[in-house]
C-alpha cells in the first residue's frame, strides 16, 4: 500500500512540473542525451554483462 501511494505521489509531481520550465527541459534533454549515449555504449557489452547482472540482482518472477 505504500509503495502505490509513493507512486502517485510522484506521478502528481511528474504532473505538476509546467514542460516550459527551462530547468526541467535542460535535465529531460540531459537525460535523455545519457541515456542514448549510454544505449550506444552498452549495447555491444549489455548481452554479455548487464542483463545476467540484472537477473542474478533481480527476483525471480
Amino acid at each position: 500500500k505504500n509503495r502505490d501511494n509513493n507512486q502517485n505521489r510522484d506521478s502528481i509531481f511528474i504532473t505538476t512540473i509546467p514542460c516550459s520550465n527551462p530547468v526541467y527541459l535542460f535535465l529531460h534533454a540531459k537525460i535523455l542525451f545519457f541515456s542514448i549515449f549510454f544505449e550506444t555504449i552498452t549495447k555491444p557489452l549489455r548481452k554479455k554483462f548487464i542483463k545476467p547482472i540484472l537477473f542474478s540482482i533481480l527476483p525471480d518472477t
